[in-house]
């Protein structure tokens, strides 16, 4: 985002530029100095460059285009800045919910394991019975552990959003299990279509495109360049 500024600004210091008259050049000269012993001729010049054929305003029009190109660069990455931060925020809710989810699994496995045993010990159930179940405690604990490292490289990619890369780990306030928003289909489109960066752009771009053709089809008429002396 702080790149996307720093292009608006250039883009917009360059359409001010583009539109701006040459400089004047304005100097000392002198000829003759020493023929036939003399001190010659000392003075100044000036010197004036008229553009002509209104390519000045064609290039800061260009220039404009460029500098709204670049505003709707920096208006994109924002969003797309947002989203990633809103979508690696819900990667970590879920997340949060898996470890859960796995350690409760985990947990459960192991209370029936175990009760398995006591009935083993008490001679209510046979010696193999709970050999089953011993595998499915043991792959429910090892979820847990699948869940926690899901967990810890979700909240990674959430601080690498933010920038943050050493903010520490802690829960996220939120659910998953809230519906999702009802959109008419008619209406997401037309505002799409009025709203969206890349269709601004593709106009931005065309509308550049038509003021630099213009340009080209008014360079070949030559500027005049006004010199006193």
């Amino acid at each position: 985002m702080r790149q996307a500024e720093a292009d608006v600004e250039a883009a917009r210091g360059q359409a001010v530029q583009s539109g701006l008259y040459p400089n004047p050049t304005i100097g000392y000269q002198s000829d003759t100095v020493g023929t036939n012993a003399s001190n010659g001729y000392h003075g100044g010049f000036v010197t004036q460059q008229f553009i002509t054929a209104g390519k000045l305003t064609l290039a800061q029009q260009r220039a404009l285009a460029e500098a709204r190109a670049a505003e709707l660069t920096l208006r994109k990455t924002r969003i797309k800045v947002i989203s990633d931060v809103r979508r690696s925020y819900f990667s970590v809710l879920i997340a949060q919910q898996k470890v859960k989810f796995a350690r409760a699994l985990a947990q459960l496995s192991d209370e029936i394991y175990r009760a398995q045993i006591e009935l083993v010990v008490g001679g209510e159930a046979a010696a193999y019975e709970p050999v089953q179940l011993r595998v499915l405690a043991l792959q429910a604990r090892n979820e847990v552990v699948r869940a926690q490292n899901d967990y810890f490289a979700a909240w990674r990619s959430l601080t690498a959003r933010l920038s943050l890369p050493d903010m520490p780990i802690q829960n996220l306030e939120g659910s998953i299990e809230r519906p999702a928003p009802k959109v008419q289909y008619e209406a997401a489109r037309n505002w799409l279509e009025a709203t969206h960066s890349d269709l601004a752009s593709a106009q931005v771009e065309l509308q550049g495109a038509s003021r630099n053709l213009e340009l080209q089809e008014a360079t070949p008429y030559p500027n005049i360049t006004v010199s006193g002396v």
